[in-house]
């Protein structure tokens, strides 16, 4: 029988994985690539050269800036120590959707580049106050639209959290997040546009639940059976 693996590797380990273990991978594996606070996956000479491997079916990148036929999306999630609250707000809310675009409080990081730490001042007038976490699920749940600013990256916990609240995150981010986000995120050029409700009209799409865990463990195990490697 054919042994099928996935690989989950930290960015910053890559080299390691290369030089230490790539070569005792005798069958069809996965790649499974993310952290949080590191360089873009462009920018990784490592995961290029593992890219050519002829094992290799698929790789799937957190805050992924590099698409070919080899490389996927893969979501940044929620952080797991919310997890509980998240869920135990989600089962016990059942609130009609009373605002329309919602701005929550979001830190100016001093990691942010430039960039990012403009927008989120900019947004800062528009902002909710700081919230403690229950509240501030609620708060998701009530909102149509989240208004959801890159981080160190594209896509944040934001944007899953509000996934899982039922409301759409509205954000910067490249046209392949659209399908992570299960067509129900709102892309706009000009975030603070729409955090004054100005948004784009939004066509009817085939929606889906990617927040769940199941739905990608079975994204990523029918990689195994497309036709998407090189020869």
């Amino acid at each position: 029988m054919t042994t099928r693996t996935v690989v989950y590797v930290q960015l910053s380990l890559l080299d390691e994985f290369e030089s230490l273990h790539l070569h005792k991978l005798q069958d069809d594996f996965i790649l499974i690539v993310g952290q949080w606070k590191l360089s873009k996956t462009t920018e990784s000479l490592a995961l290029r050269r593992i890219s050519q491997n002829r094992l290799l079916k698929q790789v799937f990148c957190q805050n992924l800036q590099l698409l070919d036929e080899k490389f996927s999306v893969f979501p940044y999630g929620v952080d797991f120590f919310t997890i509980p609250v998240l869920l135990g707000v989600k089962m016990t809310t059942f609130t009609r959707k009373s605002i329309r675009v919602l701005v929550p409080f979001a830190r100016v990081h001093e990691h942010l580049d430039l960039e990012q730490k403009t927008t989120r001042e900019l947004l800062k007038s528009l902002m909710e106050v700081p919230l403690p976490l229950g509240a501030y699920l609620r708060r998701l749940g009530k909102a149509r639209y989240v208004i959801a600013p890159a981080g160190d990256r594209p896509d944040t916990y934001r944007h899953w959290e509000s996934l899982v609240m039922g409301a759409s995150p509205v954000g910067v981010y490249p046209e392949p997040f659209e399908a992570m986000y299960g067509n129900r995120g709102i892309r706009v050029e000009d975030i603070l546009s729409a955090s004054r409700g100005d948004l784009p009209s939004i066509p009817k799409r085939a929606l889906e639940k990617t927040e769940f865990l199941s739905y990608w463990r079975k994204r990523v195990l029918d990689s195994f059976f497309s036709e998407s490697r090189p020869k």
